[in-house]
């Protein structure tokens, strides 16, 4: 979980293949196994489709380096074609559909953990400004968010240091972190996320420290934690609203982001509804 237009009901998919999208992440992360992650796939899958659009080229799309990709001279004369017919593209399906109902529809993704913070603020301030709006909700981790919007599967998607790609925008509401939280007692059993952000890298440091118990819930953790049974592995939005005490520094930062698809920041109402919603979560 490091560091794409329309609205629910209308077309989901540009005219242009998947493979330039697999090809644009790329050119971003320069990375064959990071672009591979990001679209869900395994690096052999991503390395055969550039292979294949290098074939359709007749030249090579990227240099192959001991440190990662080098984009030739063609390789960025596509990636520039791609983005200007795609720009061409959403600007006439700007002028053609409704964008009236950017302002009554929305369909937003969340961790569980991320909504339990965010959804009661927001949903309530949506629906007074419209008490017609329709908002509805799509569920994951933050990388299975992130490739619903860049599959235009959902509007916006609230996640954790987002993945870096050409057709994302990410918006910070706020800095967050993980910490270890206990009730009153001491204990020695430790409940941890094994799915955590970075999960490998904090276990691994306390393993000679505490008895250590995955449990892949976080709520189950900090009932458990709130029984006074053990300490907890916790997001810091969960462990504050049981009033826990959390034991020595914090493990760990991270950034809980606002993503959209670029398309879907062109026009300006479109604006006025994300700067909106910046706005309202900025007290979080």
């Amino acid at each position: 979980m490091e560091y794409v237009v329309f609205l629910s009901g209308m077309a989901k998919e540009t005219p242009f293949k998947k493979e330039y999208q697999y090809f644009k992440t790329c050119c971003v992360t320069l990375n064959l196994s990071k672009a591979a992650e990001f679209h869900g796939m395994g690096q052999s899958a991503m390395s055969k489709i550039i292979l294949q659009l290098e074939h359709g080229q007749k030249a090579k799309l990227f240099e192959r380096t001991s440190r990662g990709l080098k984009l030739t001279a063609t390789g960025a004369h596509l990636k520039d074609s791609i983005e200007h017919l795609e720009r061409e593209w959403i600007k006439a399906q700007s002028q053609t559909k409704n964008l009236a109902l950017w302002q009554q529809r929305l369909t937003i993704g969340y961790h569980p953990v991320i909504a339990r913070s965010v959804l009661p603020v927001l949903a309530p301030a949506l629906c007074q400004q419209n008490m017609e709006f329709e908002l509805t909700s799509a569920w994951g981790t933050s990388t299975e968010i992130t490739q619903k919007v860049n599959r235009l599967d959902i509007d916006l998607g609230f996640v954790i240091n987002p993945i870096r790609n050409p057709n994302l925008i990410p918006k910070k509401i706020r800095t967050e972190h993980i910490g270890i939280w206990k009730k009153k007692k001491n204990h020695v059993l430790l409940m941890y996320n094994p799915d955590m952000y970075l999960a490998p890298k904090i276990i691994t440091k306390l393993s000679h420290q505490y008895k250590l118990i995955p449990i892949q819930n976080y709520e189950v953790i900090a009932a458990s934690v709130a029984a006074d049974t053990c300490y907890g592995i916790l997001p810091n939005p969960i462990a504050e609203a049981y009033n826990f005490e959390r034991i020595g520094q914090e493990l760990i930062n991270f950034d809980l982001c606002l993503i959209i698809h670029e398309s879907k920041f062109q026009a300006s109402d479109r604006k006025d509804v994300i700067q909106f919603m910046l706005e309202t979560l900025k007290g979080l």
